[in-house]
């Protein structure tokens, strides 16, 4: 899980453009990775982020207004898909 404020954007290509090619040509889409972060101040679900299959991206409201986002990691459950390593409840 990478945990940031910044949302992808042109302002931020020289983190996201390595990182994307880190993940598909290094690590070949073989680990789940969440990217997590606010900044866009409303909740977004991306599976399939950077049009690779193992990597999503959650935008969290944060703030006040929304309760706390609980994640769940479970590594024995990864079997190489990110939808079985993360589950989330935004308690809503």
């Amino acid at each position: 899980i990478i945990m940031a404020h910044a949302k992808p954007t042109q302002d931020h290509q020289d983190f996201f453009i390595p990182f994307r090619n880190y993940v598909k040509n290094e690590l070949q889409n073989s680990y789940p990775i969440m990217y997590l972060h606010g900044d866009g101040h409303k909740f977004i679900y991306t599976p399939h982020f950077f049009n690779q299959s193992n990597v999503l991206r959650i935008q969290h409201e944060g703030g006040v207004r929304d309760p706390v986002l609980k994640i769940l990691a479970d590594p024995s459950k990864q079997n190489g898909s990110v939808y079985n390593a993360f589950q989330y409840d935004r308690q809503l």
